[in-house]
C-alpha cells in the first residue's frame, strides 16, 4: 500500500525527544495547517534531517500520513530564525508569538495567508534592528494579524495597512495612535477564546 506524500514548506515551532533517536515535532505548514509529526532517527549524528528540522527553522518537507501520526520522510533547510532567541530585544516577542500560534492554531486546517504573514514577520525581525520603543508596536501588529487571520478578531475599519501591509515606520506611527484600542481588542479576544 503506497502512501500519498505531501510536499510543503513548514516552520518548526518546537520539538521533543521520543525514544533514543526520534523526535516529535510541531510544524506550521503552508498547505496542511498545524501538524504534529514524528521524525525517525533524527538524533543520530548521521541524520540528514537534523539540520533541516531544527526548532524555529523554515524547511521544505515531505510528509506521509501514517495510521496514527504524520511522519517526515525528507527535508531541506531554507532559513533559520533561532537567532532571534539570542537577541535580548527580540527574544521575548519571538517566544510570545510562537506560544500564541501553538495555543490558538487548532488542527490541520490550511491557512496560507497566516503562514505567509508569520514568515514575513520573522524575516522582518531577523533583518531589522528595531529601536526598543518600536517592539511593543510590532507586537500589537503581529498579534492583531494572528487573531484576525485565525478568525478571533474582526476588523472594524478594514484597516489594510494594519492587517496586511508591510512593516514600515508609517505603520508603526499609525499603530501608535490606536494602540490602546488594539490592546483592549486583543485582550478581549484572547479572553473569549478560553484557550
Amino acid at each position: 500500500m503506497s502512501h500519498q506524500i505531501f510536499h510543503t514548506n513548514a516552520l518548526v515551532l518546537g520539538s521533543r525527544t521520543s525514544g533514543e533517536a526520534n523526535k516529535r515535532i510541531t510544524l506550521l505548514t503552508r498547505e496542511l495547517g498545524l501538524v504534529h509529526a514524528m521524525v525517525q532517527g533524527i538524533r543520530h549524528g548521521k541524520s540528514k534531517l537534523r539540520f533541516a528540522l531544527q526548532d524555529f527553522s523554515l524547511a521544505s518537507v515531505d510528509l506521509v500520513r501514517g495510521r496514527e501520526v504524520w511522519r517526515v520522510t525528507s527535508g531541506q533547510p531554507q532559513e533559520s530564525f533561532s537567532g532571534l532567541l539570542l537577541q535580548k530585544s527580540t527574544k521575548s516577542l519571538f517566544e510570545k508569538v510562537m506560544r500564541l500560534l501553538g495555543r490558538l492554531y487548532q488542527g490541520e486546517i490550511p491557512n496560507e495567508i497566516l503562514f505567509d504573514e508569520i514568515i514575513k514577520f520573522l524575516r522582518f525581525m531577523k533583518e531589522t534592528q528595531l529601536p526598543h520603543v518600536e517592539i511593543p508596536l510590532v507586537e500589537v501588529v503581529i498579534i492583531t494579524r494572528i487573531l484576525h487571520h485565525l478568525g478571533y478578531l474582526a476588523s472594524q475599519d478594514n484597516d489594510h495597512a494594519l492587517l496586511e501591509g508591510p512593516y514600515t515606520t508609517e505603520l508603526f506611527a499609525h499603530v501608535r495612535t490606536i494602540r490602546p484600542r488594539l490592546v483592549q481588542e486583543i485582550n478581549q479576544s484572547l479572553q473569549e477564546t478560553q484557550l
